[in-house]
């Protein structure tokens, strides 16, 4: 799904120049198919959203333990400290007074709704989602258990 998801992504990608990096393994989860392929989409979306031209986005998923991980990460502008909670929120968009970044792209305007419906689509199924601090670039981290509480209810 990691992989599908991006490939969807890959024609706006090339036309900025961008390479896609996907690092996928193989992983079941117990999850909402569509919704999931939501968090991804959205998270895929906005890296290529706010990375300069001629950038990397990298998209990663791995199994540890009854965890499922997948990680969208960029070499576009980083998420500042101070807003590192408030993108989640509805209709949130950074605060940076100027219409360029730091790097001096032009900045690039959204609603300030995909990463709340990541946010709320990544809770209902009973995991987190959060940046990652340090290191260059947007780098988010999504967490989801691989079994669901229902599915670990009925084999107790």
């Amino acid at each position: 799904m990691v992989e599908e998801a991006a490939h969807a992504h890959q024609l706006a990608a090339q036309a900025k120049g961008l390479r896609l990096v996907i690092d996928s393994q193989s992983a079941t989860v117990e999850a909402d198919p569509e919704k999931l392929r939501s968090i991804i989409d959205n998270l895929i979306s906005n890296a290529v959203k706010f990375t300069p031209p001629g950038g990397v986005v990298t998209v990663s998923a791995r199994a540890v333990a009854g965890e499922a991980i997948i990680e969208v990460q960029d070499s576009g502008p980083d998420v500042p400290t101070e807003e590192r909670e408030s993108i989640f929120n509805l209709f949130f968009r950074g605060r940076r007074p100027e219409n360029t970044t730091a790097s001096g792209a032009v900045r690039v305007k959204g609603s300030g709704l995909g990463l709340a419906i990541a946010r709320e689509l990544v809770e209902a199924h009973g995991g987190q989602i959060a940046v990652v601090a340090g290191g260059a670039g947007g780098h988010f981290r999504v967490t989801l258990p691989r079994r669901s509480a229902r599915g670990l209810a009925d084999a107790a």
